[in-house]
């Protein structure tokens, strides 16, 4: 008997590429990622979670980016005077 989809009762045609949950044809569509060569395969839950973590980094990368520019502008007004 083939495995039945973890997201519905159809049949499994793959798995998830995370947590090993099959999927059927239709979900299997909706969780591909061509951000490689290689597409990867993920459920609508590790969907969900690689969304998630992309924003913390952006976030993260972003307060990086606004603390550096403040302390560059501090940096050349204490040498060049500017203000």
């Amino acid at each position: 008997m083939a495995p039945k989809c973890g997201m519905c009762d159809k049949p499994a045609t793959t798995q998830c590429e995370q947590c090993g949950m099959p999927l059927c044809e239709e979900h299997m569509t909706h969780g591909i990622q061509f951000r490689t060569n290689n597409p990867t395969i993920h459920c609508p839950n590790c969907e969900s979670n690689i969304t998630r973590l992309t924003k913390r980094i952006i976030l993260v990368l972003t307060i990086g980016l606004i603390i550096g520019v403040i302390f560059l502008i501090w940096y050349l007004d204490s040498v060049f005077y500017l203000f």
